[in-house]
């Protein structure tokens, strides 16, 4: 399967249009943008950054953190639940390549179990022996894109799972794991196991996520927004439904999730009625 998954579904931040924050983001090379978001980072040197609101983004990260000349790798699954940041002043430099969700079979054929004796390992080598620490960003992004290009292009993931993703992608996360399970043709104990392995997630948690974000990308990327009309497109019981749904992944009411976004006080209203 040629993966366009990257073409279909775009996953967004709280605040996708704000450029006042202290990190730096770039678009991988043409060949990783299937499976890589882009590459992010932030340095003590730029000053705080303040409290920010991270949001579940259908994406992992692999994390290096500099600090005193050393460099620590870590992995950060998906998020189910949002939560803030603080970048403080004290804060150590951060790069970071961040990942669609579907990317975790490519990055770790044997599964998530290996990721911590494998995968973390050679990272912290390359970062070791590759001089990161003495690198700027650009100089950092082109290491770990050649890097990655070598590992991903021997990689292969589960046909079930990828046609799996593609289905919920299809139905923009609205869908059932018998509804899958009758897709696929695999039972829904086996899905519930390959998911668990590969994503660190069920399909029913998957699905959701897709769900949140394709709610979230609408609302703010739509010029003429509907509530009504994204409880019929994406299956909610009805408005309270959607409301709530998206409120659980947010941590805030739609309506004053948007205005963040536009960088509004919480209190503006476009006189459009209420979201």
């Amino acid at each position: 399967m040629t993966l366009t998954f990257h073409t279909r579904f775009t996953p967004l931040t709280a605040t996708p249009f704000s450029r006042a924050d202290r990190c730096i983001e770039a678009a991988p090379c043409p060949a990783l943008r299937p499976l890589v978001r882009c590459f992010w980072g932030h340095s003590a040197a730029q000053g705080a950054g303040g409290r920010q609101l991270v949001i579940p983004d259908a994406c992992v990260d692999i994390i290096f953190t500099l600090k005193n000349g050393r460099v620590r790798t870590r992995f950060c699954a998906l998020d189910q639940q949002p939560f803030w940041s603080d970048l403080s002043a004290q804060a150590p430099d951060l790069f970071a390549v961040r990942f669609y969700f579907w990317a975790l079979p490519f990055l770790c054929p044997g599964g998530l179990p290996a990721l911590e004796e494998t995968l973390l390992p050679a990272l912290s080598r390359l970062a070791q022996e590759g001089e990161f620490a003495a690198l700027d960003f650009a100089g950092r992004k082109a290491l770990l894109e050649g890097w990655l290009l070598g590992r991903l292009s021997r990689a292969g993931a589960p046909d079930a799972l990828l046609d799996s993703i593609d289905y919920l992608l299809s139905h923009g996360g609205d869908a059932r794991v018998c509804a899958l399970s009758g897709h696929t043709g695999y039972s829904a104990r086996t899905l519930e196991r390959l998911f668990a392995r590969h994503l660190g997630a069920s399909p029913k948690q998957t699905a959701a996520l897709i769900r949140y974000q394709t709610l979230w990308s609408r609302a703010v990327t739509q010029p003429r927004f509907d509530v009504q009309d994204q409880v019929l497109a994406l299956g909610f019981c009805d408005q309270a439904h959607l409301l709530h749904f998206f409120r659980r992944h947010h941590g805030m009411p739609l309506g004053e999730a948007v205005r963040l976004a536009r960088g509004l006080s919480a209190f503006y209203n476009t006189g459009g009625g209420p979201l």
